[in-house]
């Protein structure tokens, strides 16, 4: 199977409230707390409308294919509080959604649910 793709992975360890992140391309996460975006990943870009991405293409077709490696992916970590809303999403979301909405509704979700982490 060929193909490429984004990628964002995203551990919570309980135990010392930090949130472990790797990210490639242009899907990403934010974590929101008391209705503020604290944190962000960075979108990673080659040129406009062209991000980092891993991918598996064809055999003889490497040499036109963009592709990075996963050593590529920008890696954080983040302290995270009791009431962080955390999103994990595509591009599609970050790219169709307006920002204040976003904001707004994971904002309704850090109120409804008070055990996030």
């Amino acid at each position: 199977m060929y193909g490429s793709s984004t990628a964002c992975v995203v551990l919570l360890n309980k135990e010392n409230s930090t949130l472990y992140t790797a990210n490639i391309g242009d899907s990403g996460f934010m974590v929101v707390r008391r209705g503020r975006v604290i944190h962000r990943s960075e979108e990673q870009q080659h040129y406009f409308n062209t991000p980092f991405q891993l991918s598996l293409p064809p055999p003889g077709y490497q040499q036109d294919v963009l592709s990075d490696r996963p050593d590529a992916a920008i890696t954080d970590n983040f302290p995270v509080e009791d009431g962080d809303v955390i999103l994990v999403a595509t591009d599609g979301v970050f790219d169709n959604l307006p920002h204040n909405l976003i904001v707004n509704e994971l904002v309704k979700v850090s109120f409804s649910n008070s055990n996030v982490i």
